[in-house]
């Protein structure tokens, strides 16, 4: 598991019991409160209506996630149905073999189609909820998730990768 944080407080190093025996204590502070395990999880599905299931988060708290749809999808609507948020790009086309890739990882957001461009202006903010994230296990049970949206083909797929998170 991993932590980022800046430090705040310089490091005190105290003499334990034993000659080898040390304790730390460092204070910091964190924009992302997540502790997380080190490696990420990938599942994947294709098809007109690709849906994954049997993501399972072993953390106790939401693990923002990237998702990357390629194309053909026009208006694409990510939806988790264990916890009911969507993530909808309104009037967004995408072309066949054009991936967008949406971070919700960092503390902003980003959407781009490969690599490039910021098409957050797409995203359908009445209904959107930029947290949908990959839900704990202990609390919602494996998620599912499903892409949906006009034009989609049997080449159309999705990708959701995410770090199991704890607080």
């Amino acid at each position: 598991r991993y932590l980022y944080f800046r430090k705040q407080q310089p490091t005190r190093n105290t003499k334990g019991q034993g000659q080898l025996d040390r304790r730390f204590f460092i204070a910091g502070v964190s924009a992302d409160p997540r502790v997380c395990s080190g490696s990420g999880t990938t599942y994947a599905s294709s098809g007109v209506s690709p849906s994954i299931s049997g993501c399972v988060n072993n953390g106790d708290m939401d693990a923002p996630a990237i998702f990357t749809v390629t194309g053909p999808s026009n208006s694409p609507i990510i939806h988790n149905s264990t916890t009911g948020k969507i993530l909808s790009f309104s009037g967004l086309n995408i072309s066949a073999g054009q991936v967008l890739t949406m971070d919700l990882t960092s503390r902003w957001p980003t959407s781009k189609i490969g690599g490039l461009g910021n098409y957050n202006g797409y995203v359908d903010l009445t209904v959107s909820d930029w947290t949908i994230a990959v839900a704990p296990n202990r609390y919602s049970g494996p998620n599912t998730f499903t892409l949906t949206g006009s034009g989609q083909t049997s080449s159309t797929s999705l990708q959701v990768t995410w770090v199991d998170s704890w607080r």
